[in-house]
Parts: C-alpha cells; structure tokens; sequence
C-alpha cells in the first residue's frame, strides 16, 4: 500500500467505489496480495487485495504498487 505518509490510514472497501462503505482501513507500507482487478464507477482500476491478517478490501490504483 502507498501513499504519501509512511503509517497512515488507506480504507479498504466493500466494493470498487469510493462511495461504499469501509468496514476496515490498511496502513501505507504494508505489503498485500492483490487477489483481484475491476474497473470503478469512477473510472479508475481497483484491486481487491488481503493483507497478511487475513483482512480483505477494495483499494483504488493509485495507493496499490504492484511489484
């Protein structure tokens, strides 16, 4: 997960929008599985990934560095 603070709050969604909901939230830093691909609403590419908890979520590409 990137973002521009190491340590802060990235949400996770139910779904690949911004508008659904966000049960749960990852850390910029952390390293995930991306599982999944699909376009949003708005257009952009959203990725559900895992983390290594096990929790799971939609994150939209621009916090998502795949390597």
């Amino acid at each position: 997960i990137i973002g521009q603070t190491p340590g802060s709050r990235v949400n996770l969604r139910s779904a690949p929008s911004t508008t659904a909901s966000s049960p749960s939230y990852g850390l910029v830093g952390y390293q995930v599985v991306a599982l999944q691909q699909a376009r949003g609403d708005d257009g952009r590419i959203w990725y559900f990934v895992e983390f290594p908890s096990k929790a799971t979520g939609w994150v939209r590409e621009d916090f998502v560095d795949l390597r």
